[in-house]
């Protein structure tokens, strides 16, 4: 409940009040109605027995004259009655009424009444001569007249039997008021209503109201029963008696708020579940909908906040902080070969690395900092620190050291390092977005620089990066024009100069600038749409050259062409290669594929291995390119389908100088015998380079010493001139020992 809001409590108090007071009025009604109509039968019964009692000898209360006097034994009659109806029912006073003469006879109980006696009743000078003790054997009734009403005089006769009993009282003279008719001094204990007795004398024979809590009763509850006597077709008089109803009212209420109380506590037992299992699903709505927005702005994995959160705060603050003259800094930040972590170690060691960088970075960040997770290894940083441009810094976190991240449960750590790319506020941009392109420029010029480090904003950085949308635009349009075609090197055989393939290399043929060496658009191959449609090309162009040379006999003996993943892993590659050797009349053992460590072992290394698995198995070649660079283990080599080994030319450069590099390279073709693999020596330009990996034991090399990559065209009698350079340095039995 105390989730509850103010308002909703408001609203419930608010309602339980009301149905109080409905509930009050309703049960007040329904008291009424049945006292009313309990009053009604009682009335009626007493009414109609002492109207019976009273029978032909009823007395006439007023004749002609002024003063009439009823006797003794007349007045018995009435006195009889009444005593009776006093003593058996709950009737504390009793009105004949005559109407004609505007008289009122009461007869009233007195000893219903604790506080009431008959001597409380009277005023000093209204006791008539009896009031010394006299008992007047007559009562009498005047005749009332309008000037009665100011010297109005009452007779009172007490029987010694009902001495504590009764009184009858007879007044001459009662006048009409705007709340009825009241009688002189001496009146009813409720006044007389005028219309209720022209109603029953004139057309009802029997009239009922109910008077609660009248000021001169305070504790009674009465009911007041006005009823017509008739004699024949004749009206004598119109009866009125006054019944205390207070213990059927009692009883009444108690019976009432018993129902009512059942019926409350139904309401209560049919909506009472309904209501608490309400609130307890508002409660759990409610802290769902607290669980979705937390979740919509905070990144479930490192508590940090999200994208999304990101995105609605920093322009908000940003705005607020450059109006008030603040600066600050947008810090874009990519974990260092964080994809090798989740490779290599699985998903479940990144997501550690994850978290721990993440509380790293909060306990870093001051309390006006954000720091967000945008997506991967991809974090935020915003500080609205207000200093100078030249001093500011990120609290004097050092990005450009590595941290060393333990992971949980073991006794492993990784040493982790950042790439960091800063764009200022207001200097570098006013609007988030603005400043997001600007970091991000940033952080792609820190990671071409060799990554961790930080990188800041300059304008430079846009113009290298528009230059490089126009490489991409310029490049794909030379795909549609079929401006990329394929340049071949010689690979050659170190013992015998026989050239042992050749491997096609890209080369884009621009309009304008000529031909460009792949080194110079590498950028391109990031896309992965390009590589799948260089891929494309280049496997119709050098099949179809290879079916030119083959029909003029040249002896190229196979093929090789470079593919990287987006080429192995788009469906349709293996079917494009089968058709194309066929269309050309091809077998596939003159095709070899080369690949890179970096592409074998990425992301989806599992498909990528069945790829090579199946080419291997159609019978091409599979070539392990820049072998020694990347992540090759003795265990991958057993298992995958390759035939060749390249060693990178970053160990052929050095080898005739450096006895490391000879070491290593030495190792390498060691290696590569065990596994039956030939390996390749890359990069060979000098003659000291080919003496070297001649005397170490290469089995083929290739590189500028022999020939540079060169047109289809131009290929055979490149072919011819190595040959017969190699004729020249070999002796005739070298050419035996042929194992290319």
């Amino acid at each position: 409940m105390k989730h509850i809001t103010t308002k909703t409590l408001a609203i419930i108090v608010a309602s339980c009040l009301c149905f109080l007071v409905v509930a009050k009025l309703a049960v007040d009604q329904a008291l009424h109605l049945m006292l009313t109509q309990q009053a009604s039968g009682i009335g009626r019964d007493w009414s109609h027995y002492l109207d019976n009692r009273l029978g032909d000898g009823l007395p006439t209360l007023l004749k002609d004259a002024d003063a009439v006097s009823i006797s003794n034994a007349e007045l018995g009659v009435v006195v009889d009655a009444v005593s009776e109806l006093f003593a058996v029912g709950k009737i504390f006073q009793v009105d004949f009424i005559d109407a004609d003469c505007s008289c009122v006879a009461s007869f009233t109980n007195l000893s219903h009444f604790e506080n009431d006696t008959s001597d409380a009743r009277l005023t000093d000078g209204d006791s008539p001569t009896h009031a010394s003790g006299e008992q007047p054997d007559r009562a009498l009734v005047k005749h009332s007249t309008h000037t009665h009403a100011t010297d109005s005089r009452f007779v009172a006769e007490r029987h010694s039997s009902l001495m504590d009993v009764h009184y009858l009282l007879t007044y001459s003279g009662f006048e009409s008021h705007s709340d009825g008719v009241r009688a002189g001094e001496w009146g009813s204990y409720l006044p007389i209503k005028e219309r209720s007795v022209a109603l029953v004398w004139n057309t009802e024979l029997h009239r009922v109201a109910l008077a609660q809590n009248n000021s001169a009763l305070s504790h009674h509850s009465i009911a007041e029963i006005y009823h017509r006597i008739q004699r024949g077709d004749e009206t004598k008089l119109a009866l009125r008696l006054l019944i205390d109803m207070e213990e059927p009212a009692k009883r009444n209420q108690t019976v009432m708020y018993v129902v009512g109380g059942t019926i409350l506590l139904l309401l209560l037992l049919s909506f009472g579940y309904p209501a608490v299992r309400h609130f307890e699903n508002l409660r759990a709505r409610r802290k769902s909908d607290a669980k979705a927005h937390f979740l919509a702005h905070h990144d479930v994995l490192t508590g940090l906040s999200n994208r999304n959160a990101f995105q609605e705060t920093v322009p908000v603050r940003l705005k607020q902080a450059i109006s008030e003259g603040h600066n600050g800094a947008l810090f874009l930040i990519d974990i260092d070969n964080f994809k090798k972590i989740n490779d290599f170690y699985g998903h479940h060691v990144g997501d550690q690395v994850l978290r721990q960088i993440a509380e790293m970075l909060k306990a870093q960040v001051s309390s006006d900092s954000m720091v967000a997770r945008l997506g991967g290894d991809e974090l935020a940083i915003v500080s609205f620190q207000n200093t100078g441009e030249d001093e500011i810094k990120f609290d004097g976190f050092d990005f450009s050291s590595s941290f060393q991240i333990d992971m949980d449960g073991s006794e492993e750590a990784f040493d982790v390092s950042f790439s960091v790319g800063i764009a200022r506020f207001p200097r570098d941009g006013s609007e988030l977005s603005e400043l997001m392109r600007n970091a991000d420029l940033a952080l792609y010029d820190a990671k071409d620089k060799g990554k961790s480090t930080a990188r800041e904003y300059r304008p430079a950085m846009k113009a290298n990066f528009n230059q490089r949308q126009v490489l991409f635009n310029e490049f794909r349009a030379g795909l549609k024009s079929s401006q990329m075609v394929p340049f071949y090197q010689p690979v050659v055989c170190t013992r015998t100069g026989r050239v042992a393939g050749v491997e096609a290399l890209v080369r884009w043929q621009h309009p304008q600038k000529g031909l460009i060496c792949a080194s110079d658009f590498s950028d391109v191959f990031e896309d992965r749409e390009i590589c799948e449609l260089i891929g494309c090309q280049m496997i119709d162009k050098v099949t179809r050259d290879m079916a030119v040379w083959k029909e003029a006999k040249v002896p190229f003996e196979r093929v090789g062409f470079n593919v990287n993943a987006a080429n192995l892993l788009r469906s349709g590659f293996i079917l494009d290669i089968v058709s194309s050797l066929a269309r050309h009349g091809l077998s596939p053992k003159e095709l070899a594929i080369e690949v890179t460590e970096k592409t074998i072992f990425g992301t989806n290394s599992g498909a990528l291995f069945d790829k090579l698995h199946e080419l291997r198995e159609m019978g091409c070649e599979v070539v392990l390119d820049d072998f020694g660079t990347g992540y090759s283990s003795i265990t991958h080599l057993k298992d995958l389908p390759y035939t060749f080994l390249k060693i990178a030319r970053t160990f052929v450069s050095n080898i005739v100088d450096n006895p490391e590099d000879q070491a290593i390279v030495s190792s390498l073709i060691e290696l590569g015998r065990s596994l039956d693999y030939k390996v390749v020596a890359e990069g060979v330009e000098t003659y000291e380079q080919y003496e070297k990996v001649k005397e170490l034991g290469f089995h083929l090399a290739q590189g500028y010493y022999y020939a540079k990559p060169v047109s289809a065209s131009e290929l055979p009698s490149v072919i011819e001139g190595v040959r017969a350079r190699s004729f020249r340095h070999f002796q005739p039995q070298e050419f035996h020992e042929d194992v290319a």
